[in-house]
């Protein structure tokens, strides 16, 4: 089984547990469709809930998790390494990474720019 299938499982099993953790029950795991595939259908009294599972490893660059993010439109990705949950990527985690970003590249531009005018 390749890694990234793994991880997925993994993260499936995860939401599984929480979902029945807070009252619900499955009914269905990788529910097949014309249009595609749920990861996990659930019910809690009238509530119905089709979860489509998304996590992404420690290696995961910040740059791709933030355009799975946003892809999904998910405000939150959990970590996962070798199976585990490790963390949780918040989008306030990826805000404040552009900062960061963009803090560092101005310091660059800034720095070049008294360079070539010290000459």
């Amino acid at each position: 089984m390749r890694q990234k299938d793994a991880l997925g499982r993994r993260g499936e099993e995860l939401a599984a547990d929480h979902l029945k953790e807070n009252g619900f029950r499955i009914l269905d795991r990788n529910y097949r469709c014309s249009e595609g595939e749920l990861d996990i259908v659930a019910a809690e009294h009238r509530t119905l809930v089709a979860v489509e599972v998304k996590t992404c490893g420690l290696e995961t660059p910040m740059v791709e998790a933030e355009k799975l993010m946003n892809k999904l439109r998910v405000r939150h990705l959990p970590v996962m390494d070798g199976g585990k949950l490790v963390g949780m990527l918040s989008i306030r985690d990826v805000m404040v990474w552009r900062q960061q970003e963009a803090r560092d590249e101005a310091n660059v531009l800034r720095d070049a720019m008294i360079a070539v005018r010290n000459r």
